[in-house]
């Protein structure tokens, strides 16, 4: 997700990440931070809970063969497996979501997991990413070490400088990556900015939104396609 594994690049505008979650970005009822803080997303519990219980299930029941075939087959959102889908997780993607001003999201095991949901939506043989220089080590290094061995092309800009963005973009450029305040000089990006430039040849910006989190920044009602931590 960045935004689901597999994602297309057209389903997956608007997405956002975080560390552990990826959101798609949509208008939603203004509520403040702190509302939004108390009583998440939208929650129901069939037993009348009024915070989301805990479930610590591996698996789920079906109500019928029928309906276990069709949550396979994709056709309902029903939980199968909680590696999967969990409603405890989906509580969370959606409150973090919702506290990114996001449509949807969703949650993974590590930073990481997420931060390579992105690159596996976007990126593939041939594809460009214009990276920030200055981003957290492992967001590189496994651009560096593991996705150019793929055949993925790479260019490592200060995205602080508008116009180093716009130099390094191509015609296969797929995404813009950049953390600001970058970790660990704390520069900062102009997210409007190079969302502007983005936008003009159609590509995806993704912001590791870590330092700030939803409560400093919204880095999707700046323009961001994608936020992560």
């Amino acid at each position: 997700t960045a935004m689901r594994c597999g994602l297309s690049a057209q389903r997956l505008s608007r997405v956002l990440v975080l560390a552990q979650l990826v959101v798609v970005s949509s208008a939603s009822t203004p509520r403040s931070f702190f509302t939004k803080v108390v009583h998440g997303a939208p929650f129901h519990d069939e037993k009348g809970s009024v915070n989301c219980p805990i479930y610590q299930t591996s698996t789920f029941r079906f109500e019928s063969a029928e309906h276990g075939a069709k949550c396979f087959a994709g056709e309902s959102d029903g939980y199968i497996y909680t590696r999967i889908n969990n409603p405890t997780v989906r509580e969370l993607e959606q409150t973090l979501a919702m506290l990114e001003n996001g449509f949807d999201g969703i949650c993974t095991s590590s930073g990481m997991g997420a931060v390579n949901i992105v690159y596996m939506s976007l990126l593939g043989s041939g594809k460009h990413i214009v990276c920030h220089k200055t981003v957290y080590g492992p967001s590189r290094s496994v651009l560096e070490q593991q996705w150019s061995r793929f055949g993925v092309e790479m260019s490592f800009v200060d995205t602080s400088d508008v116009e180093q963005v716009r130099a390094a973009i191509k015609d296969n450029t797929a995404l813009i990556y950049l953390e600001s305040p970058a970790n660990p000089t704390v520069s900062v990006s102009d997210i409007p900015a190079v969302s502007k430039l983005a936008k003009e040849h159609g590509i995806p910006v993704c912001v590791d939104n870590t330092f700030c989190g939803p409560y400093l920044q919204t880095p999707l009602d700046l323009g961001a396609d994608i936020v992560l931590h």
